[in-house]
């Protein structure tokens, strides 16, 4: 943006297109004004629930109006496939990758669901904490550590721990933190679209689709809730092909303290546990 700028440019709504073009007037140093005649999010959830169940229409705030734009609570149809000359999508992912990639230790609170088909979903809350390419998790039965080269996977019910590389291991793989969800799609293993906008655990969000290029990958589709305001992830999904469906929520997020020890789990801490070393190097 030019140095001595006296005028600010207008955004009219705060719906995807409104987002996406705050956005990048912000990032270039326009400082966009925004006009929206509905709600934020919270406010515009209340007063649509109060159309649906109790019949009573807030004229401003409603499912046409407010933060979010009209498809807030539907599907959405907004579409920019990675044919799109504008790369929406991979420019979303760029951002959070980014913001991700900062050495900055955080910690985030978890919600791991596993939905199999005919039985009652399991859920597990649990808390990451993660330093650049090192991690902590605790998800109740089972703790993950990884210092950047190896992977301990530690199952307390067994006494039994598993130790991967971290680097193309098996225990590499997991969902279960934001940089190794967005390190998936780096390989272009995956075809993605933005498909619409929504709400997730009180948040404004932008829907990221990905079908993996291999008819023969474990998962049919991959789901990204993206929040609207910032680079982060707010809700992984994982639909695999025997019809489970993982769903993973980041409620909370914090910077925390940390040491090296902590991403470094000690056998010898734990009397008469099983080590099983799955390293191939």
């Amino acid at each position: 943006a030019p140095a001595k700028l006296s005028e600010r440019p207008l955004v009219v709504g705060f719906g995807p297109g409104g987002l996406f073009a705050a956005l990048l007037l912000a990032q270039m140093g326009f400082r966009p004004i925004v006009l929206e005649r509905g709600r934020e999010v919270r406010r515009r959830t209340q007063d649509t629930w109060g159309l649906w169940r109790g019949r009573v229409l807030d004229p401003v705030s409603n499912v046409q109006f407010g933060e979010g734009g009209a498809g807030l609570f539907s599907d959405g149809k907004l579409y920019s496939q990675i044919k799109d000359p504008k790369f929406h999508g991979r420019k979303v992912l760029q951002d959070m990758k980014a913001a991700y990639s900062k050495n900055t230790p955080m910690s985030y609170t978890l919600r791991m669901t596993v939905a199999v088909p005919e039985q009652e979903p399991t859920v597990t809350e649990g808390r990451l904490i993660q330093h650049g390419d090192k991690y902590t998790l605790d998800m109740g039965p089972q703790s993950w550590y990884c210092n950047g080269k190896t992977v301990w996977i530690y199952l307390k019910d067994q006494k039994e721990v598993q130790i991967h590389s971290a680097k193309g291991g098996e225990g590499s793989e997991t969902f279960l933190t934001p940089q190794s969800i967005l390190n998936r799609f780096d390989n272009g293993d995956y075809l993605y679209a933005m498909s619409g906008t929504g709400v997730e655990n009180k948040q404004a969000v932008r829907y990221i689709d990905f079908k993996p290029r291999n008819r023969n990958d474990e998962f049919v589709k991959l789901r990204l809730s993206v929040a609207s305001k910032k680079p982060e992830v707010v809700k992984f999904e994982a639909f695999s092909r025997d019809a489970v469906r993982y769903t993973l929520d980041l409620l909370a997020a914090a910077p925390v303290k940390t040491t090296d020890a902590q991403f470094v789990f000690d056998p010898k801490s734990v009397p008469g546990i099983y080590v099983e070393d799955l390293r191939i190097d």
